[in-house]
């Protein structure tokens, strides 16, 4: 049974809303049959009580006067419902007593007799199995579950529920499990009480005691016919065992409404020491299987587990199937709880914890629980303190680990079998080898290849163009999945066999990879569990297993960088501090390809500046005796030297201070130079540079951010923020217009904001502000503050056509290739309020007049990227926001000879403006 139990609504509702719910209730019960819920709403409040008895009276009233008629079904609810919420409130064995103070005017206007008879004759013609001769009251009193007056016997039934079954701690429990947990217990109880639900009084033995619990007969013949008022009662067990575990760990518990009015009463009825008792055992918090590790052997702990009362606790066994064979423990540790028998949780030693691994408890051929495969471990890691840890999570420390091959520094424990017990240390974000895998302990997992990515470098083939991760190794494939039902693995085009397991994170699927060469490779995952094939992922990545930057030396005008690799060479890359990125030409098997890496010089702060780097000038104005600098990837013996202007020595000093691991120095004394134009701060290891930068007097200006490529908005503001302490002027031309006749705009260490034509390519320059305008080149302020960008204002578009150049496309749902493709246009008409634009596609004919090209000629146009050579990518959807392909197992150039269009959602067009 399936079942997830709310919170329960005691909102009184206001007068104006009761006929609403009062018509929800009635619904309600003409389709369930069923009303607990909204009687324990409407029995909080008396003006809504009076209110559904008086409809139950006019309803009552009706038929006495026509008792020919026959009964409406509404009519029946109407009386169902008020009988039902009287029970609720008032249930002992007087209930036709207090029907008649309830109808008070009926009795006093018709014979008690004929009243009785029609309130029997309606509540006759609501359908239930549970009728009986002895009373016809049954139904309402079951709806009911457990009245007012009965509540408090009730929590004596569920507290010893709390402390047998559930130790005294349902933490561990969500929602679902306690619905299951009651359902178990209430199906186990059922045969118990078929033989006695007419008496008031139940004996149950719990846990080898014997005691007697007051429960409403009526309660009872709800247990014992499990049908549909078996969820109310479920609901409201679980409701009374959360207000006892609040109670019994002395929390505060809100027992204001009328139906918990009574709960301080019955708690008080307790000593202090018959709240919370729970033992310490290892097991309550455990709802799985679980393994650890100690004193050098592998143990399984099991949980407690229930076992149906229809079960012989004296056929109760334990298998343990490994795969040297089965383990049978035949007289495991069983205790008796409410609704049956419950299998204690213990430890068993397992001498081969590798392989097949599963756990079975058996009531004869009965299977009573089956771990099936989630046990068995191709490798076990398990921390200094014994537990299992897996590798998509943060670790660092000592690993003991179950494993066929591991970490040649790993120290040898002992052999089992084919493989080994062994421990070794590992540091944060460490990789190491097991079972031939590279594997690392981080919780920081996302979809994605997982391996040794080379964050600075990328790798782009001349021939296909194709930018590629560079990974020094690869171990496995990340997706958003549950399982790897249906899940094709290709390789370079080749099929793969599929080894998985979960990450930390189970919405995740590690798909482990082969070894992989050197050069580029593609990875292709995809979807076939519907028979339908589509892809998940698509990756083209290059390996150079030997790809390291070794060393890097900052000279006074330039960064070396010494890079190794597979394919060539190790060589020095003499990079100017000016330049952040550097290209390296090579071949990989006769292809011409070209490296791409990063140039990141050392980082340092003065005071509370944030990160510079040494292209970020430093003004000896700005400094204050107390100034500090902060310098990273300094090594211990780390001196400094300084030099004026033009290479002379001013001074140097021996050894500096360090803080953790940065170098932390007093620059307060640079003040002394200040008759210097400028100076330059070295900072040298083993008496080679390895970091500097310049200090200014006064003359010098830094760019902080200015406009670069292509700038992509819907505003077209232009923005250039500068660092220095002199006015600056900038230049802004358009790259055609050499002229360079625009005005000067004034910069004064901040921000400017300028507009310019939209699809338009534009040249700056920074000089510094004289009296007069001058472009003469040297007054430039530094040669990075020059540079040019294409404008596109994408709000400029409307009304303008395009042509199409280029489709980007899958090819029998996997294969991603691209076409060129001619004579095709969208014309931008509109743009829609989520910054869309709305547009129409066409071709033109031999007469070069528009004609349609697709039978849809209306399309969603979304920019996703615009380049500085005045091209962009662009999706296309239908006006539904639908993709347009009917079937692209065909080669897409063929379709556009045709008027159909068989172009696939979500694949990017390219544009010329």
């Amino acid at each position: 049974m399936n079942f997830l139990v709310g919170q329960m609504d005691d909102t009184i509702p206001n007068r104006s809303d009761c006929d609403s719910l009062l018509s929800d209730a009635l619904d309600n019960l003409e389709k369930t049959g069923t009303c607990y819920r909204f009687l324990r709403i409407f029995c909080e409040d008396t003006n809504v009580v009076e209110h559904i008895h008086k409809v139950a009276q006019s309803v009552i009233r009706f038929y006495i006067n026509n008792q020919s008629t026959p009964i409406a079904g509404k009519d029946v609810e109407k009386v169902i419902l008020s009988v039902s919420l009287n029970c609720i409130r008032k249930y002992d064995d007087r209930v036709w007593e207090h029907l008649r103070e309830v109808y008070r005017n009926l009795y006093d206007s018709f014979p008690s007799e004929k009243t009785d008879s029609v309130i029997r004759r309606i509540i006759k013609q609501f359908p239930s199995d549970y009728f009986n001769k002895t009373s016809i009251i049954a139904v309402p009193l079951m709806m009911a579950i457990v009245s007012a007056n009965w509540i408090t016997y009730f929590l004596d039934f569920i507290l010893d529920i709390y402390r047998v079954n559930f130790n005294y701690d349902i933490t561990a429990f969500n929602d679902q499990e306690l619905f299951n947990s009651f359902a178990y217990i209430y199906k186990g109880l059922s045969s118990l009480l078929s033989s006695n639900v007419s008496n008031d009084e139940l004996d149950v033995s719990i846990s080898g005691m014997k005691k007697t619990y007051k429960l409403s007969q009526y309660t009872k013949a709800v247990i014992v016919s499990g049908g549909k008022y078996i969820a109310d009662l479920i609901s409201l067990s679980i409701e009374c065992l959360k207000k006892i575990d609040q109670w019994s760990n002395g929390l505060n518990v809100d027992d204001n409404s009328y139906y918990f009015k009574e709960f301080s009463i019955w708690a008080s009825q307790y000593s202090t020491a018959s709240k919370k008792n729970a033992k310490d055992r290892k097991f309550c918090h455990k709802r799985l299987p679980f393994l650890t590790f100690s004193n050098a052997k592998c143990l399984l702990n099991t949980f407690d587990i229930n076992i149906p009362s229809d079960c012989d606790a004296r056929k109760i066994a334990v298998n343990i199937i490994l795969s040297s064979g089965i383990k049978v423990f035949s007289k495991p540790s069983i205790s008796e709880i409410f609704g049956g028998y419950r299998l204690n949780g213990e430890s068993y030693v397992i001498d081969e914890p590798l392989g097949l691994l599963r756990y079975k408890v058996m009531c004869g051929e009965r299977i009573l629980y089956d771990s099936k495969d989630s046990l068995c471990r191709d490798y076990l890691l398990f921390n200094d303190q014994g537990e299992e840890i897996q590798i998509d999570s943060d670790y660092v420390g000592t690993v003991f680990a179950f494993a066929h091959s591991f970490p040649k520094d790993a120290y040898f424990i002992k052999s089992i079998g084919s493989y080994s017990l062994v421990s070794f240390n590992v540091k944060r974000l460490q990789r190491f080898l097991l079972n031939d895998r590279q594997m690392v302990f981080s919780k920081d997992i996302k979809p994605g290849i997982d391996g040794c990515l080379v964050q600075r470098a990328s790798c782009k083939s001349k021939i296909s163009l194709d930018s590629c991760n560079v990974y020094t190794s690869v171990s496995s494939l990340i997706i958003k999945r549950e399982n790897a039902i249906g899940l094709l693995l290709y390789i370079d085009n080749e099929k793969v066999d599929i080894q998985s397991s979960h990450t930390a994170s189970f919405d995740l699927l590690r798909l482990y990879l082969p070894p992989l060469s050197n050069g580029f490779h593609r990875i292709i995952c995809i979807d076939d569990s519907n028979g339908k094939k589509g892809l998940l992922c698509d990756y083209r990545i290059f390996v150079d297993e030997q790809f390291s930057i070794v060393g890097e030396t900052l000279s006074r005008d330039e960064n070396i960088i010494r890079i190794q690799s597979s394919f060539f060479k190790c060589l020095d890359a003499r990079v100017p501090l000016s330049q952040d990125l550097i290209q390296l030409n090579f071949m990989v098997f006769n292809v011409p390809c070209i490296y791409h890496i990063i140039s990141i010089p050392t980082i340092f702060s003065i005071d509370d500046s944030g990160i510079m780097t040494p292209d970020d000038p430093v003004f000896l104005s700005e400094l204050k005796p107390s100034s500090l600098l902060r310098i990273k990837a300094l090594s211990k013996n780390s001196s400094l030297k300084i030099y004026d202007e033009k290479g002379n020595i001013l001074s140097e000093t021996g050894s500096l201070r360090r803080e953790g691991g940065d170098v932390v120095f007093s620059i307060g004394f640079l003040l002394n130079y200040l008759s210097k134009k400028s100076i330059r701060v070295a900072f040298c290891e083993d008496e080679i540079e390895k970091f500097g930068f310049f200090c200014y007097l006064h003359d010098k200006v830094s760019i902080l951010s200015a406009p670069q490529g292509a700038i992509f908005a819907s505003s077209a503001d232009f923005s250039i923020n500068v660092k220095g302490p002199n006015k600056v002027s900038v230049c802004l031309f358009e790259k055609n217009n050499e002229s360079k006749s625009t005005p000067e705009y004034l910069l004064y260490q901040g921000p400017i904001s300028w507009k310019g034509k939209s699809f338009t390519t534009y040249n700056y320059f920074l000089c510094e502000r004289s009296g007069f305008w001058s472009s003469d080149p040297q007054d430039y302020v530094f040669p990075n503050t020059q540079g040019s960008f294409f404008l596109a204002n994408i709000d400029a578009c409307i009304g303008m056509t395009f042509q199409i150049t280029h489709v980007s496309f899958l090819f029998k749902g996997y294969e991603h290739k691209n076409a060129a493709v001619s004579n095709i246009f969208v014309n931008i008409v509109a743009k829609t309020d989520d910054g869309d634009f709305l547009g129409k596609i066409y071709k033109l004919d031999s007469h070069k007049e528009r004609v349609p090209f697709f039978k849809k000629t209306d399309v969603v146009v979304t920019f996703l990227e615009i380049f500085e050579d005045k091209t962009a990518y662009i999706l296309l959807l239908d006006m539904d926001k639908d993709g347009m392909l009917v079937d692209n197992t065909s080669y897409p150039l063929s379709v556009f000879d045709g008027d159909s269009c068989l172009l696939p959602v979500g694949d990017e067009f390219k544009i010329k403006f």
